[in-house]
Protein backbone atom coordinates (compact mmCIF):
# COMPACT_ATOMS: atom_id res chain seq x y z
CA UNK A 1 0.00 0.00 0.00
CA UNK A 2 3.15 2.48 1.20
CA UNK A 3 4.34 1.59 -2.07
CA UNK A 4 1.38 2.34 -4.24
CA UNK A 5 1.03 5.58 -2.67
CA UNK A 6 4.99 6.57 -3.35
CA UNK A 7 4.51 5.92 -6.86
CA UNK A 8 1.21 7.87 -7.05
CA UNK A 9 3.06 10.75 -5.64
CA UNK A 10 5.75 10.36 -7.75
CA UNK A 11 3.52 10.31 -10.82
CA UNK A 12 2.03 13.55 -9.45
CA UNK A 13 5.21 15.33 -9.13
CA UNK A 14 6.72 14.54 -12.46
CA UNK A 15 3.44 15.86 -13.91
CA UNK A 16 2.93 19.25 -11.88
CA UNK A 17 6.79 19.61 -12.84
CA UNK A 18 6.25 18.67 -16.80
CA UNK A 19 2.83 21.54 -16.64
CA UNK A 20 5.12 24.30 -14.61
CA UNK A 21 8.62 23.98 -16.96
CA UNK A 22 5.99 23.86 -19.88
CA UNK A 23 4.49 27.37 -18.99
CA UNK A 24 8.28 28.37 -18.22
CA UNK A 25 9.72 27.59 -21.44
CA UNK A 26 6.50 28.92 -23.20
CA UNK A 27 7.40 31.87 -21.38
CA UNK A 28 10.76 32.14 -22.94
CA UNK A 29 9.33 31.74 -26.34
CA UNK A 30 9.64 27.84 -27.19
CA UNK A 31 6.46 25.97 -28.89
CA UNK A 32 5.60 22.73 -26.51
CA UNK A 33 2.53 20.53 -27.36
CA UNK A 34 0.02 18.94 -25.70
CA UNK A 35 1.37 15.94 -22.77
CA UNK A 36 4.72 16.54 -23.37
CA UNK A 37 6.54 15.23 -19.50
CA UNK A 38 10.02 16.73 -18.61
CA UNK A 39 11.81 14.82 -16.03
CA UNK A 40 13.87 16.96 -13.87
CA UNK A 41 16.64 18.22 -13.94
CA UNK A 42 17.03 18.99 -17.42
CA UNK A 43 19.59 21.16 -18.89
CA UNK A 44 17.65 23.87 -21.22
CA UNK A 45 19.90 26.90 -23.21
CA UNK A 46 18.05 28.95 -25.28
CA UNK A 47 14.42 28.17 -25.18
CA UNK A 48 12.88 30.45 -27.79
CA UNK A 49 15.21 27.95 -29.84
CA UNK A 50 12.89 25.07 -29.03
CA UNK A 51 9.72 22.88 -30.37
CA UNK A 52 8.58 19.47 -28.84
CA UNK A 53 5.61 17.97 -30.23
CA UNK A 54 2.79 16.46 -28.17
CA UNK A 55 3.03 13.46 -26.36
CA UNK A 56 7.34 13.31 -26.09
CA UNK A 57 9.23 12.24 -22.96
CA UNK A 58 12.09 13.96 -22.35
CA UNK A 59 14.23 11.91 -19.19
CA UNK A 60 16.55 13.52 -16.59
CA UNK A 61 19.66 14.71 -16.69
CA UNK A 62 19.27 15.84 -20.42
CA UNK A 63 20.50 18.95 -22.09
CA UNK A 64 19.55 20.72 -25.07
CA UNK A 65 21.69 23.10 -25.97
CA UNK A 66 20.66 25.68 -28.95
CA UNK A 67 22.84 28.76 -30.08
CA UNK A 68 21.21 31.99 -29.95
CA UNK A 69 20.07 31.85 -33.92
CA UNK A 70 19.09 27.73 -34.07
CA UNK A 71 16.38 25.74 -33.83
CA UNK A 72 15.93 22.51 -32.19
CA UNK A 73 12.51 20.62 -33.30
CA UNK A 74 11.69 17.32 -31.19
CA UNK A 75 8.62 15.96 -32.90
CA UNK A 76 5.60 14.28 -31.52
CA UNK A 77 5.58 10.74 -29.80
CA UNK A 78 9.07 10.94 -29.23
CA UNK A 79 10.89 9.04 -25.99
CA UNK A 80 14.44 11.03 -25.09
CA UNK A 81 15.76 8.44 -22.54
CA UNK A 82 17.97 10.25 -19.57
CA UNK A 83 21.62 11.77 -19.80
CA UNK A 84 21.00 12.97 -23.24
CA UNK A 85 22.56 15.97 -25.26
CA UNK A 86 21.02 17.43 -28.06
CA UNK A 87 23.63 20.29 -28.95
CA UNK A 88 23.96 22.49 -32.24
CA UNK A 89 22.44 25.36 -34.45
CA UNK A 90 20.13 23.10 -36.42
CA UNK A 91 18.49 19.92 -35.65
CA UNK A 92 15.61 18.18 -36.28
CA UNK A 93 14.04 15.13 -34.99
CA UNK A 94 10.84 13.42 -36.25
CA UNK A 95 7.64 11.93 -34.57
CA UNK A 96 7.97 9.14 -33.12
CA UNK A 97 11.78 8.16 -32.23
CA UNK A 98 12.70 6.82 -29.23
CA UNK A 99 16.30 7.07 -27.82
CA UNK A 100 18.29 4.96 -25.61
CA UNK A 101 19.83 6.53 -22.68
CA UNK A 102 23.29 8.69 -23.31
CA UNK A 103 22.88 9.64 -26.73
CA UNK A 104 24.72 12.68 -28.01
CA UNK A 105 23.67 14.76 -30.97
CA UNK A 106 26.09 17.22 -32.95
CA UNK A 107 25.21 20.14 -35.44
CA UNK A 108 28.42 22.02 -34.94
CA UNK A 109 32.36 21.06 -34.90
CA UNK A 110 35.61 23.22 -34.36
CA UNK A 111 37.77 24.01 -36.47
CA UNK A 112 41.48 22.78 -36.30
CA UNK A 113 43.60 24.58 -39.03
CA UNK A 114 47.63 24.30 -37.61
CA UNK A 115 49.18 26.73 -36.08
CA UNK A 116 46.20 28.66 -34.84
CA UNK A 117 44.77 28.16 -31.56
CA UNK A 118 41.90 25.30 -31.53
CA UNK A 119 39.96 26.91 -29.33
CA UNK A 120 39.80 30.21 -31.27
CA UNK A 121 39.17 29.15 -34.50
CA UNK A 122 35.61 29.00 -34.19
CA UNK A 123 32.85 26.65 -35.21
CA UNK A 124 31.17 24.98 -38.28
CA UNK A 125 28.02 23.88 -37.95
CA UNK A 126 26.08 21.55 -40.53
CA UNK A 127 22.27 20.84 -40.24
CA UNK A 128 21.15 17.06 -38.29
CA UNK A 129 18.16 14.97 -39.88
CA UNK A 130 16.35 12.27 -38.27
CA UNK A 131 13.45 11.23 -40.01
CA UNK A 132 10.53 9.42 -38.38
CA UNK A 133 10.12 6.22 -36.42
CA UNK A 134 14.39 6.23 -35.65
CA UNK A 135 15.43 3.98 -32.82
CA UNK A 136 18.91 5.37 -31.72
CA UNK A 137 20.96 3.24 -29.08
CA UNK A 138 22.25 3.65 -25.73
CA UNK A 139 25.96 5.90 -26.48
CA UNK A 140 25.48 6.61 -30.03
CA UNK A 141 27.07 9.79 -31.67
CA UNK A 142 25.51 11.30 -34.23
CA UNK A 143 27.74 13.81 -36.14
CA UNK A 144 27.53 17.31 -37.86
CA UNK A 145 25.45 17.09 -41.23
CA UNK A 146 23.83 14.07 -40.99
CA UNK A 147 20.05 12.63 -42.49
CA UNK A 148 18.93 9.47 -41.08
CA UNK A 149 15.93 8.43 -43.12
CA UNK A 150 12.62 7.32 -41.72
CA UNK A 151 12.46 4.07 -40.18
CA UNK A 152 16.25 3.63 -39.38
CA UNK A 153 17.84 1.80 -36.15
CA UNK A 154 21.67 3.12 -34.55
CA UNK A 155 22.81 0.18 -33.00
CA UNK A 156 24.29 1.49 -29.71
CA UNK A 157 27.51 2.88 -29.54
CA UNK A 158 27.50 3.37 -32.44
CA UNK A 159 29.57 6.60 -34.38
CA UNK A 160 27.83 7.96 -37.19
CA UNK A 161 29.68 9.58 -39.60
CA UNK A 162 27.65 9.09 -42.65
CA UNK A 163 23.92 9.92 -43.84
CA UNK A 164 21.81 6.66 -43.18
CA UNK A 165 18.93 5.38 -46.21
CA UNK A 166 15.22 5.22 -44.26
CA UNK A 167 14.62 1.50 -43.16
CA UNK A 168 17.78 0.90 -42.41
CA UNK A 169 20.33 -1.26 -39.36
CA UNK A 170 23.58 0.68 -39.11
CA UNK A 171 26.18 -0.27 -36.32
CA UNK A 172 29.83 0.23 -35.33
CA UNK A 173 32.24 3.27 -35.28
CA UNK A 174 32.27 4.13 -37.58
CA UNK A 175 28.67 2.78 -37.91
CA UNK A 176 28.20 0.71 -40.69
CA UNK A 177 24.92 -0.87 -42.95
CA UNK A 178 23.88 -4.31 -40.83
CA UNK A 179 21.20 -4.68 -43.40
CA UNK A 180 17.95 -3.54 -43.83
CA UNK A 181 14.75 -3.79 -41.80
CA UNK A 182 12.44 -6.20 -42.79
Amino acid sequence: MLYTICKFIKQVYIRVYSILMTYKLIAYGAKIGNNVIFRRPLELYYPNALEIGDNTMIQEFTAIKSSKDGKIKIGKNCRINRNNLINGKDIHIGDDCVFGPKVSIFSADHNSKKGELIRLQGETTEKVRIGNDVWIGANAVILKGITIGNGAIIGASSVVTKDVDPNTIVAGIPARFIKKRE
